[in-house]
């Protein structure tokens, strides 16, 4: 018994020897979870030069915003969703000079992003910018970013391509049937992210990851008058005659949509209505 005791004893020691060994990897973290950009700090305008604001304007105009976020994936892919976009594209690390660097694709617009990683403390990391689309401020800029599961919750990531290829805006015009696989594709997203909230107990849901069509009411849905759509939403599609097509799809279906239950969260209602309308394009 004492023997076995020991080899227990003897064998946890040395797992706890090889857990500590192992070598702290910037990639295994930055691909870790979500990255979700907590601030941006910028040059004080007041002391910079003239022609150090005028150097920089370009900058400015092409940073992230903060809230926005990023996803490094293993593979090499990025997604990213800003209070504007969503945008994949590929990224790599390079060990040696610290240097990352993110290529993004939002439709037709290409963004090379180009940071030099200059500090990690427990789950920020902080970055000084070098270029964007090769244009290199005159001061420092420098993002922070934190590690975040905001958009997942187990095996579910709402920022993945897979769960957001409905959000890129087809080549050429599509026939009644892919307008209606595409509509169906941006409902179930609703019906996901609104599982999200309530698994994450949220009081909030925040309609610009949804990048919606409709107008949310308490407990109810309401898609607008064509001139009144989302512009956002009217850019998942090929024209904005495609995105009429798809919001006489949705009126349609919504209009079929009767006998509701009583649910205390809004966004139970929502699912309810959203689930129901699915039903019907399926038929």
């Amino acid at each position: 018994m004492k023997k076995c005791f020991s080899l227990a004893v003897y064998l946890f020691i040395i797992g706890l020897f090889l857990t500590s060994c192992t070598p702290f990897s910037v990639e295994n973290e930055l691909t870790r979870y979500s990255l979700k950009l907590i601030r941006v700090e910028q040059p004080d305008e007041e002391i910079a030069s003239n022609e150090s604001i005028y150097a920089n304007l370009g900058i400015n105009t092409l940073l992230p915003t903060e809230s926005s976020f990023i996803h490094l994936y293993k593979d090499g892919v990025v997604s990213s969703l800003s209070t504007i976009k969503y945008s994949t594209g590929k990224w790599s690390y390079a060990n040696k000079d610290s240097i990352l660097t993110i290529t993004e694709t939002a439709n037709t617009t290409v963004q090379k992003t180009v940071l030099k990683l200059v500090s990690v403390k427990n789950s920020n990391f902080k970055f000084k910018v070098l270029s964007i689309n090769k244009i290199k401020p005159s001061e420092n800029y420098f993002l922070i970013y934190t590690q975040s599961t905001h958009y997942q919750e187990g095996a579910k990531d709402l920022l993945s391509v897979k769960e957001n290829s409905w959000r890129f805006k087809p080549s050429k015009k599509e026939n009644n049937e892919q307008i209606k696989q595409r509509v169906i594709a941006q409902l179930k997203y609703h019906i996901d992210y609104f599982d999200l909230t309530k698994s994450k107990e949220q009081s909030y849901f925040e309609t610009k990851i949804l990048q919606s069509p409709f107008n949310f009411y308490q407990h109810a849905l309401g898609v607008p008058e064509n001139y009144q759509l989302s512009q956002e939403w009217v850019k998942t599609f090929y024209d904005h005659q495609d995105a009429e097509k798809a919001a006489n799809i949705l009126r349609k279906s919504i209009d079929g949509v009767d006998k509701l239950n009583d649910h205390e969260r809004f966004t139970d209602t929502y699912k309810e209505i959203i689930t129901k309308m699915i039903d019907q394009l399926a038929i």
